[in-house]
């Protein structure tokens, strides 16, 4: 009488040996993430000429002093400024003023703005809620954008401030406000913004101004009534 064998009472398991390896894939993807990884290094740089820049600005008929008065006062933006508004930083009244860091609110319309002058809006809001969604917040029906500032310089003296933000690739912008007293009395403000990595490529390049025209408008007229209101009175 045979024996079963002892092999096929334990039956060993062979396992498969491995796919060779595609040396030709992992060169192509190797080859890919370098080429990404250099371009997100050039997309990131802000040490080169900006890759746009929207210059805008408005004569105030109010005297410098007033219309400073009304740019260095923060809490004062959300009654003339419908797009911006700054929080988490204190300007003295005397140079120098130590650079700061806070946080900068983008915003489309919201309670206590301004009315729109007519203007289309600067395709700023609709860019940033396409590629940055998890910034996205909403104030009841009022969507706004909320980022962290640098407040790198103020400057009563020359009536200057300038001020930076963004979001690593996506966006860096550096914005300044210069202001200057003509010989009649009344106040020129130059507002300019120097844009930098992958927004201001894909979405900013060739964008109109109207955003920084409904800034310095709304200023206009905030300062423009107010000092004819102190005039009156």
């Amino acid at each position: 009488m045979s024996m079963p064998s002892r092999a096929c009472e334990n039956p060993t398991l062979v396992s498969n040996p491995p796919p060779p390896t595609d040396h030709t894939a992992v060169i192509r993807n190797s080859f890919v993430a370098a080429l990404v990884g250099v371009g997100l290094f050039f997309v990131n740089r802000t040490d080169v000429e900006p890759v746009s820049t929207l210059t805008t600005s408005v004569i105030v008929n109010a005297p410098i002093d007033q219309v400073w008065s009304a740019v260095i006062d923060f809490d004062s933006w959300p009654e003339w400024n419908r797009y911006e508004s700054f929080t988490g930083f204190e300007v003295p009244l005397t140079d120098p003023v130590p650079a700061q860091s806070g946080y900068i609110r983008i915003s489309e319309t919201g309670p206590d703005k301004l009315p729109s002058s007519g203007t289309d809006l600067f395709a700023f809001d609709d860019l940033i809620t396409d590629y940055l969604p998890l910034f996205l917040t909403m104030s009841g029906a009022e969507p706004y954008m909320t980022f962290p500032l640098e407040l790198h310089e103020v400057s009563h003296e020359r009536k200057y401030m300038q001020w930076s933000g963004g979001v690593p690739v996506v966006l860096y912008a550096l914005h300044s406000w210069q202001l200057t007293a003509l010989e009649d009395g009344t106040t020129q403000v130059v507002d300019t913004e120097h844009f930098w990595r992958l927004a201001a490529h894909v979405g900013l390049r060739g964008r109109d101004n109207s955003m920084h025209a409904g800034m310095l408008n709304g200023l206009k007229h905030y300062v423009e009534s107010n000092y004819v209101r102190e005039k009156s009175a």
